[in-house]
């Protein structure tokens, strides 16, 4: 579950998780397989900036703690 990304109607869900783990993870996207990224929840139209929590599914556990394990280089930002 990633947290801080700013909603936009339409948006790329793959595409944006792909270029977080790119350049802000120092991941390269490439080797990482998500088979699934949505956001959690019900989107509520009468919030201007609405932020849900984005859910991806990654099809390797390694991926995940590949990821879990770069998480001390967003202290200070607003991503969790």
């Amino acid at each position: 579950m990633f947290r801080g990304f700013i909603e936009q109607y339409g948006e790329d869900c793959f595409g944006m998780l792909r270029e977080f783990l790119n350049n802000r993870l120092d991941i390269d996207p490439t080797h990482v397989y998500i088979a699934r990224a949505h956001r959690h929840g019900e989107r509520n139209p009468q919030r201007q900036h609405n932020s849900r929590p984005m859910i991806a599914n990654c099809r390797d556990f390694c991926d995940i703690e590949t990821i879990m394990s770069r998480e001390r280089m967003l202290k200070a930002r607003p991503f969790r």
